[in-house]
């Protein structure tokens, strides 16, 4: 994908994983040109049970975004630019984990 990056796209920023290492969140951050991608930490459900309750009873919010199956794992990316052709985007997205 980065090798077709569409130009309507200015800014990006996000967090996501990889097969690779799902263990691992990533902080995607792209402007113009530059783009960086960096290990920004372990998921949270990587931690041992009880410690995941404590963590949730101490911040509710984190039942928010909590799934039953990737616990707080997610790929969320925020696209800002002008004139984007969404369906072009999505369906590159698509391609990186088909």
């Amino acid at each position: 994908m980065s090798s077709k990056w569409d130009k309507s796209i200015l800014r990006t920023k996000g967090v996501c994983y990889f097969s690779q290492n799902p263990e691992m969140s990533y902080l995607f951050e792209q402007a113009g040109v530059q783009k960086n991608l960096r290990e920004a930490g372990l998921w949270l459900c990587t931690a041992p049970e009880e410690e995941i309750e404590n963590m949730k009873l101490n911040d509710p919010s984190i039942e928010r975004d909590w799934d039953d199956v990737y616990g707080d794992k997610m790929q969320k990316i925020v696209f800002i630019g002008q004139h984007m052709n969404v369906e072009e985007i999505k369906k590159m997205l698509d391609s990186c984990i088909a």
